[in-house]
């Protein structure tokens, strides 16, 4: 009896509706997990005649690499099955790979697409792997963030001062034309504990990492994480923001409870002219934010939330009644309510202030006079608490 031949015909999707192919490589998630700061990052575009293209970045690692492999799930820690090896590709003084694979077999494909593949980052000093991802895609989010490009790097290596930490991530990051920010964000290598409790802002300074008192106008929360990712759009960014953003000295930080002044952190550079021309732009956003908080208004869309008899524009951020040590915010009709991480203090003194969620020092200025603050004071070295907005 012969056997039948089944043809499946797959429609092929436009390029901004495809699965996003990515990885992020993080010493947490290495065969041998360690605490690093490195971090790797890849992405890749799977061609319709099975070529699959790639574009690897590596930064922030304890010594030279010496193998970059495309790998199976390991049945046993000690023996990996390596696919394809991407260390020719390598470029050691910029810290990248890029490349094409042209011999990817049916069932390496299916292996791909069903998130079963890995990349591993050996170095001289981990044979084995300093850094491990795996490769898996992300579906469409809705937002403008350039996925098509190589994404930025997040590492704790990049913060100041740098970090040893498991963790690892990458963030696209687009302005549009009317000077809105889109931005998606993955993070991958930390605990269960740490992702419950993770926040990430974009910063703008006269230089990457330098905090100064000018930083307080200059910070901006971008949202909680769902898991390990976070993605989302910022309407109201200021022209220094967008500045900083155009000079390529912006950077996103992302923080937990165990580094709530940066777990990891990557420099953004997004070329834009909102610096000039851009009023109009702007008064018809805040016309728009006419109709957005009109009860009436936000009744009908519906990508709002509900919460606490109170309707919340999709993107809005507030603090909850129930509790004002949680941040809330809507993501199209569903509520995420992250807990607010207050930062370590060193002064000897401190204060609850009853309005406010995080103690703050006691001024040794006439504290018989000393009036509750109206606000969070800057931490005693500078850097703002993370998550405690005001």
């Amino acid at each position: 009896m012969k056997k039948k031949k089944i043809l499946c015909f797959c429609p092929t999707l436009p390029l901004f509706l495809s699965p996003a192919i990515q990885s992020v490589m993080s010493s947490g998630d290495a065969l041998t997990a360690g605490k690093t700061g490195g971090v790797g990052s890849a992405f890749f575009h799977l061609h319709d005649n099975g070529t699959l293209d790639y574009q690897v970045q590596i930064a922030g690692l304890s010594s030279e690499v010496v193998g970059l492999t495309i790998e199976l799930k390991p049945r046993r820690r000690s023996k990996r099955s390596v696919l394809y090896d991407l260390a020719p590709e390598f470029d050691r003084p910029s810290g990248r790979a890029t490349g094409s694979w042209s011999r990817l077999e049916a069932r390496h494909i299916h292996m791909l697409l069903q998130n079963e593949l890995f990349i591993n980052v050996a170095t001289a000093h981990s044979q084995e792997g300093e850094l491990r991802g795996q490769i898996r895609g992300l579906l469409y989010s809705g937002l403008e963030a350039p996925r098509h490009e190589i994404p930025i790097p997040l590492a704790g290596q990049f913060v100041a001062p740098p970090v040893l930490t498991s963790a690892g991530g990458h963030a696209w990051v687009s302005v549009d034309e009317r000077c809105h920010l889109h931005y998606e964000i993955v993070v991958a290598g930390l605990s269960k504990a740490d992702d419950l409790t993770v926040s990430a802002h974009l910063h703008g300074f006269a230089e990457i990492g330098e905090l100064g008192e000018s930083s307080t106008n200059h910070k901006r929360l971008l949202t909680g994480f769902y898991g390990s990712q976070a993605q989302g759009v910022l309407k109201d960014i200021s022209v220094e923001l967008l500045r900083h953003l155009d000079r390529g000295t912006a950077f996103i930080q992302v923080s937990t409870k165990v580094n709530t002044r940066g777990e990891i952190r990557g420099r953004v550079h997004v070329p834009n002219n909102c610096e000039f021309g851009t009023r109009g732009e702007v008064e018809v956003a805040e016309f728009d934010g006419l109709f957005v908080h009109d009860p009436e208004e936000l009744k009908k869309d519906p990508h709002t939330c509900f919460f606490e008899s109170q309707h919340h524009a999709h993107g809005s951020l507030w603090t909850p009644n129930y509790n004002n040590c949680f941040t809330c915010s809507c993501q199209k009709r569903t509520v995420i309510c992250d807990p607010v991480i207050c930062p370590v203090l060193t002064c000897s003194r401190t204060i609850q202030p009853e309005d406010k969620c995080c103690p703050v020092c006691l001024e040794r200025k006439d504290p018989k006079n000393m009036k509750t603050p109206e606000r969070l004071d800057e931490h005693p070295e500078g850097s703002e608490p993370s998550l405690c907005l005001t």
